[in-house]
């Protein structure tokens, strides 16, 4: 007979740990399950580091940079030049 009943389902943690502080980056208990690849992946990055795009698959996770804006004969031209006029 075991001293104490089983844990449920198992642990699965992962953690970053620096050399100031070891930062839990998903754990299942909390979170209900498991994580996705790419969201799993984008928390690692944010906590390493934060300011370094990850690429094709940051697309929609987070604000896009501020762009110039164009005025109308600018987009008229860039219509033309695209073939969308």
């Amino acid at each position: 007979i075991p001293s104490r009943p089983p844990a449920k389902g198992g642990a699965f943690v992962v953690a970053v740990t620096t050399s100031e502080t070891t930062t839990t980056v998903w754990d299942r208990v909390q979170e209900g399950g498991f994580p996705e690849t790419k969201i799993l992946k984008q928390r690692i990055r944010d906590v390493i580091c934060p300011a370094k795009p990850f690429g094709h698959s940051d697309v929609g996770t987070k604000t896009a940079p501020a762009t110039d804006s164009m005025d109308d004969d600018e987009a008229e031209e860039a219509r033309k030049f695209f073939g969308v006029a």
